[in-house]
């Protein structure tokens, strides 16, 4: 339904949450990786850790309507334009992290799109 992202600069985390009649930027401050998991988690979210943020290619990305996805995709780099729901990124980006073994199969998370408490990272 919705999704933003944290980035980690220096000890602190950057929260950026793209809404549509707004959009927060705040720094959270220093917290372990852990913490900030478990805080989101327990809030129902459901994390993913995602390292690759990557660098802008040489032309500009095609126009496209401002909505949370779209901010998100164009801070953590994936060029996937038929990405257009929070549940396409999420999957977009665990198949990306699998393709590069940032996640060993073990670990994947099952489909579906209903959030439980009860998945892990």
């Amino acid at each position: 339904r919705h999704c933003y992202v944290l980035l980690r600069s220096g000890g602190d985390w950057i929260y950026y949450d793209p809404m549509g009649n707004f959009t927060l930027a705040a720094v959270v401050g220093p917290r372990g990786v852990l913490a900030i998991l478990r805080f989101f988690r327990d809030l129902g979210d459901r994390p993913l850790l995602y390292r690759p943020v990557l660098p802008p290619g040489p032309r500009s990305l095609a126009w496209r309507p401002y909505t949370c996805v779209e901010a998100v995709k164009r801070v953590l780099g994936p060029n996937a334009p038929w990405v257009v729901t929070p549940w396409q990124l999420y999957r977009c980006l665990m198949a990306r992290q699998a393709l590069d073994g940032a996640l060993p199969a073990g670990r994947r998370r099952r489909p579906g799109g209903i959030r439980t408490k009860h998945d892990t990272l």
